[in-house]
């Protein structure tokens, strides 16, 4: 009985683990709550809602990632990306290959992506660029921009004056410093 019972257990916990869901692409957020431009799955399946499994590699708005590392390159096969977003992916690294770009929603499988006549998108992306799209709103930053503010002191080109001397004041923040 004990056994029976223990192989059920086992049984649920096999299968809970392969009912994977994709996010909503509104909802798409990291694991400290920041808002991510798209995330890319390992595993996708001949049902959707069993798509989206697997690791899990986040892309952060304005990433840019020419080659993509070794576990990842040739392994996504599902992806989600979040509203006012696009993902922009290469068949090769270094920007290079057959080039696709993805606007927000989710992609349950990429084998159902055509990339030319004979070929599609599973496990074939080397390399990806994450962009939002400018609306009204402004652009939420990667977690390693947030770290970074950005001033300036200079006057506007259009202001000066050739009769005008200008100088820089040392004290003042420079342009790309950290807070």
């Amino acid at each position: 009985m004990k056994w029976a019972i223990a192989a059920v257990f086992l049984l649920a916990v096999c299968f809970a683990g392969l009912n994977a869901q994709c996010p909503d692409p509104s909802l798409l957020k990291d694991a400290n709550g920041t808002k991510l431009c798209a995330r890319l799955f390992e595993t996708s399946h001949y049902y959707n809602e069993q798509s989206c499994g697997g690791r899990t590699l986040d892309a952060y708005p304005g990433d840019d990632s020419p080659t993509l590392p070794f576990v990842w390159n040739n392994r996504v096969s599902a992806l989600v990306v979040a509203r006012q977003c696009s993902l922009t992916v290469w068949s090769r690294g270094k920007k290079k290959g057959k080039r696709k770009t993805f606007s927000a929603g989710i992609q349950y499988r990429l084998k159902d992506v055509n990339q030319g006549l004979f070929g599609d998108w599973d496990n074939d992306i080397s390399g990806y660029f994450c962009e939002w799209r400018r609306s009204h709103a402004s652009p939420v930053p990667s977690p390693a921009m947030a770290a970074w503010s950005f001033h300036t002191t200079a006057t506007p080109f259009s202001t000066l004056h050739a009769t005008e001397q200008h100088t820089f004041d040392k004290s003042s923040s420079l342009p790309c410093s950290p807070t």
